[in-house]
């Protein structure tokens, strides 16, 4: 799988994001992927999930947190290839749930591959703490 491959799927995992049980989505990532998303802000999404019924609750959760999601990438994502991973950021418009307050949220995410499949999603509150951690300067 080459480096374009990789950022096409990824950017068509993000295509399905408003559905959530995507066969497509689950063609992609490995039976046992593991996703962590302990640099979230909401308490119930902020751990790490395992294997694809893990990607599911991760959903659940984040979703739950949420009164409204006005605009899941209010700017288009952008993507950068390194290696086996691919970097993927973008900025997001919710709503608070129970508070009511607006957020502006932006975030990251390193899609780590073995061969053709995802085996690791790493999620970040911003694009220069993905790049850090994988050791290359952060894009623009």
């Amino acid at each position: 799988m080459t480096a374009d491959d990789r950022v096409a799927a990824v950017r068509a995992m993000f295509d399905e994001l408003e559905r959530p049980e995507s066969a497509l989505t689950f063609s992609v990532l490995d039976n046992e992927v593991t996703w962590d998303a302990r640099a979230l802000p909401t308490l119930d999404s902020a751990r790490v999930f395992h294997g694809h019924d893990g990607v599911r609750s991760f959903w659940r959760a984040w979703l739950e947190a949420w009164e409204t999601i006005e605009g899941f990438f209010v700017e288009e994502p952008r993507y950068c290839a390194s290696g086996n991973q691919v970097v993927t950021w973008w900025v997001s418009r919710l709503t608070g749930k129970g508070s009511g307050v607006p957020v502006r949220q932006e975030a990251a995410s390193i899609f780590t591959f073995l061969g053709d499949r995802i085996v690791h999603v790493a999620i970040y509150l911003s694009h220069d703490d993905a790049f850090r951690d994988i050791g290359i300067e952060p894009a623009p």
